[in-house]
């Protein structure tokens, strides 16, 4: 007892010094992460001296974060079966197929979450009761697992940092630009305007189109974190950071532009977008960020959240363009990705998210993004060990490191 004791706070040392350690090679290693971590700590006190408090935000945001891994957990499941199925689908159905317990177990558990669950959600529980299966079956090393914890992390504190510096920027500036964008809008809808050209869709589309084009909108948050967890598993830590880089990239440039030419999204603006027959889901979004822009104007101590006010350029559209260049060694994924983003897009404009001139600014930051990160990025690809992974290596034609 007394021996076993004694060794507890050994081990407990041990695995606090690997971890200090191991996070601290990752800032040398990657100075994305080290730039993004001071931006972290720098926003600390910039909350502070604008009266901005924290309340239950890093909790809350945590709860958030896990719950969109979950959904991007079985979203890359999805992307694996599509993209690389001799190594994914093929085995699974073999082994399925000479199992008649292992079968029954399956159709059992599927059965289950459908009955329990609204579809969309079964049918994430049930890729991911699939994910945990095949870990299992095929003998995959639990430090496997680890490979996306770094990225996990990296994209974590970047997005509070994008939050947060939204919140900031918001109590300082009062300008709005949107006025520009709509005129711009003016000419390139041949003198309409965005929030016209969407409440006549909304008034006019089947429920089921605008149900579809709002899932699609949110889960665009999925499609980035499956991103991150198949260039995890597939082709190294390395390369999941350095996508993780892109997407921080877009989201520093476009808070630089705004921090200099503010504006809104349409909705702010629109005098009748009460009136609009989006789904109530969308409709709850747009009025709970309408107040809390209010609060944030009129400087009162409002808990920071998961707030983001930027309407030039649309990241909606810079975070699926940035996505299909690290997913273009998978063609299949690719093709099949691109219509959900091209339904992701029209969702931006057909739900007063963004304006059309927004898509444009878009590509001009995600280009910019990609072109940074391909030139400074190291050139550096840890791949996961062990050939019983569930995620196959990239092709031996596209797994070189640029």
């Amino acid at each position: 007892m007394s021996t076993g004791t004694a060794s507890s706070p050994s081990r407990a040392t041990t695995a606090g010094v690997s971890i200090v350690r191991n996070l601290s090679l990752g800032l040398t290693r990657y100075p994305g992460l080290t730039i993004t971590s001071v931006f972290f700590l720098a926003l600390l006190g910039a909350l502070h001296l604008r009266g901005i408090p924290w309340g239950s935000s890093l909790s809350e945001f945590l709860a958030r974060y896990v719950a969109i891994s979950a959904q991007s957990m079985a979203y890359a499941v999805l992307l694996c079966g599509i993209g690389m199925p001799k190594q994914t689908v093929l085995p699974f159905r073999k082994r399925y197929q000479h199992s008649l317990p292992r079968l029954m177990v399956l159709i059992l558990l599927a059965g289950l979450c459908f009955v329990l669950f609204p579809i969309l959600a079964a049918c994430v529980f049930l890729l991911l009761a699939i994910f945990i299966l095949e870990v299992y079956e095929r003998g995959i090393p639990f430090r496997w697992l680890l490979q996306p914890l770094l990225p996990g992390f990296y994209l974590f504190i970047g997005l509070i940092c994008v939050f947060g510096y939204n919140a900031v920027l918001v109590t300082e500036r009062s300008a709005d630009y949107s006025h520009v964008l709509a005129r711009l809008d003016s000419s390139l809808l041949f003198g309409h305007s965005v929030s016209e050209l969407a409440h006549r869709f909304a008034a006019a589309a089947p429920s089921g189109v605008t149900n579809l084009l709002m899932v699609s909108y949110f889960a665009l948050f999925a499609q980035v974190g499956a991103t991150l967890l198949l260039l995890s598993f597939a082709t190294g830590r390395s390369e999941a950071m350095r996508f993780v880089s892109g997407i921080l990239l877009a989201y520093f440039f476009t808070m630089t532009i705004w921090a200099f030419f503010p504006t809104f999204d349409p909705h702010f603006s629109c005098v009748t977008h009460a009136d609009a027959r989006f789904p109530r889901m969308v409709m709850d979004g747009q009025f709970a960020l309408r107040e809390q822009l209010r609060s944030r104007q009129h400087h009162l101590p409002v808990p920071l959240s998961t707030e983001y006010y930027v309407s030039f350029p649309c990241m909606h559209m810079a975070q699926p363009l940035i996505a299909l260049w690290f997913l273009r060694k998978w063609r299949r994924i690719v093709w099949f990705l691109i219509p959900i983003d091209l339904l992701i897009v029209a969702a931006t404009v057909l739900f007063e998210w963004h304006y059309a001139v927004d898509l444009i600014g878009a590509v001009i930051v995600a280009a910019a993004a990609i072109a940074v990160t391909e030139r400074f990025a190291k050139p550096l690809n840890h791949r996961s060990e062990g050939s019983t992974a569930f995620v196959p290596q990239a092709p031996a034609t596209a797994a070189r490191v640029y």
